[in-house]
């Protein structure tokens, strides 16, 4: 009979914590990930650690890449930086994006900046669709 008890007890306690696992589960799978995303100009997939690199130390991008998930595959929506960002940022084609070159803007004022041409008022990024869903 006590060994009776310890197979009935191991069997809830092997439900319990397979019905908790799933439930556990479940509620992830209906939480919005989490998101870093980097980006910094003129740097090459090759430059990172966690791509090979073994001069250049980048540890804490190689945690991150570690802990999280490496994109192997990638499409640069033009050769040049300013219509590459735009096109990553707001998902249109080079045809149909705002930036269409590296289009400086001189600056017309002490108060004011100058550099690339920023997007034009309106134009929804990918940082606002995640925005809209929390």
């Amino acid at each position: 009979m006590v060994s009776n008890q310890k197979v009935t007890l191991s069997g809830i306690v092997l439900f319990l914590g397979i019905t908790v696992a799933t439930a556990c589960a479940a509620s992830a799978a209906e939480q919005a990930p989490n998101i870093v995303f980097i980006m910094a100009d003129d740097l090459g997939w090759q430059e990172l650690g966690c791509y090979g690199q073994k001069k250049i130390q980048t540890p804490h991008i190689d945690q991150l890449a570690g802990e999280g998930m490496r994109l192997t595959q990638y499409y640069s929506g033009s050769p040049v930086y300013g219509p590459a960002r735009c096109n990553l940022l707001t998902g249109m084609h080079g045809g149909h994006a705002f930036a269409r070159d590296n289009q400086e803007v001189k600056n017309p004022s002490p108060t004011r900046f100058g550099g690339q041409l920023p997007l034009a008022k309106g134009i929804r990024t990918v940082a606002e669709a995640f925005k809209d869903r929390g």
